[in-house]
């Protein structure tokens, strides 16, 4: 295989990198200065470990090893990797050169590590394999998020922590139903179940994501439990129509007008409950709460996560969407999702329209089969009373 990659001395008389197509792998000025800037950016940063994708010729992990800073790094590209082994760099730690190998090492590190992408991976993402190339892009925009919601989430939890603590707490025991179990989000797929989600409303155990309330409450259909986990004030306004009858699960980071507002029932989840509130959907955080209230099947509705022919902008049930997000954000949401689902011992439905993207681990189901759904899962729920108890 012919290198793609050569060296080239820059004036502060360290080498860096450089692609067959322009692109600079480290700075043309001084690479080991750029590498300690970046560094020290990171080093007040409150991490046990640090995943930097992207290793070029080794300046960075040499500069945070300097700070006593623990890192792993992952090299994308086999010949700037075999150029670092060359030039008696810092080679890269992993070599990775398809999707399931780096989400194999990514697995490796936990909750704890602070993933960095480097610079020039993405510049350079679409000489990668598709594969790797949409893992990459899957990643950088779940990075760019938290790095926007993270001082968000932060203050939201200091101004509500006062009135967090005096909320009524949930207790999952005490709320066991024998219900059928309908988690709703506020996708395209809502508008097309709506009438059978009314006509069998008595029925179920309906928890709602915050964004499907609007419609919800526009067909006069109540949820038991409202799942408010978005700390944006777009969530505000998503409530406005919310009975006073649902119970709303309120989280530290929720919005902190949601936690102020009299004319809702308020409940504060518990961190021991383990609701799983990752993965860019609040409609998942809901999936998994009704999943803890009953022994049946679940049923997720509105949540269709890809946008395939535009019908996300066009058919979304909320006006406080996001009518411009991207398909790597979609992606994101739905392998989410897909662990999720293949970690369940019951059987999960999944709500699609024709044509629309389905979550591994989960039934596919289309909107003119729901009525014969539940009504099979209906005729099924003494078992799984019994199985339960």
């Amino acid at each position: 295989m012919t290198n793609r990659f050569t060296t080239r001395t820059t004036p502060s008389g360290h080498v860096t990198a450089l692609h067959n197509c322009g692109t600079l792998i480290h700075s043309a000025q001084d690479p080991l200065a750029e590498a300690e800037a970046i560094a020290s950016l990171l080093a007040p940063e409150e991490h046990e470990l640090f995943v930097v994708i992207g290793n070029g010729l080794g300046y960075l992990s040499r500069a945070l090893s300097r700070r006593s800073l623990k890192c792993v790094t992952i090299e994308l590209f086999a010949d700037l990797f075999e150029l670092s082994l060359e030039t008696n760099c810092n080679a890269a730690d992993k070599l990775c050169g398809n999707s399931e190998e780096l989400m194999t090492i990514l697995g490796q590190y936990g909750y704890g590590a602070n993933i960095v992408i480097l610079p020039y991976i993405m510049s350079l993402r679409s000489e990668l394999s598709n594969d790797l190339r949409s893992l990459v892009e899957e990643l950088q925009v779940t990075l760019q998020s938290q790095r926007v919601y993270k001082c968000m989430i932060d203050r939201n939890i200091e101004t509500n922590r006062a009135q967090f603590s005096m909320l009524e707490r949930l207790y999952i025991q005490e709320q066991q139903s024998c219900k059928l179990a309908i988690a709703v989000g506020s996708g395209p797929t809502l508008d097309a179940c709506m009438q059978i989600l009314a006509e069998r409303r008595d029925e179920l155990l309906l928890v709602a994501a915050s964004g499907a309330v609007p419609v919800l409450s526009k067909n006069g259909i109540r949820p038991d439990w409202i799942v408010a986990m978005e700390a944006r004030n777009s969530i505000v306004t998503d409530l406005e129509m919310a009975d006073h009858a649902s119970k709303v699960l309120v989280f530290p980071w929720t919005h902190p007008s949601v936690l102020n507002d009299d004319c809702l029932t308020l409940v504060a989840a518990n961190e021991s409950d383990g609701i799983c509130t990752s993965g860019g959907s609040t409609g998942l955080a809901a999936t998994d709460f009704v999943s803890m209230l009953t022994p049946g099947a679940i049923f997720m509705i509105g949540m269709d996560m890809c946008d395939s022919q535009g019908e996300y902008s066009a058919g979304v049930a909320r006006t406080t969407a996001n009518g411009t997000i991207g398909a790597s954000k979609f992606n994101i949401m739905r392998a989410a999702a897909s662990r999720w689902a293949c970690l369940q011992d019951k059987r999960v439905y999944h709500m699609v329209m024709p044509g629309g993207a389905q979550i591994s681990g989960a039934h596919k189901l289309y909107p003119m089969e729901l009525a014969t759904a539940l009504q099979r899962e209906s005729n099924e729920i003494p078992e799984h009373l019994e199985a339960h108890v």
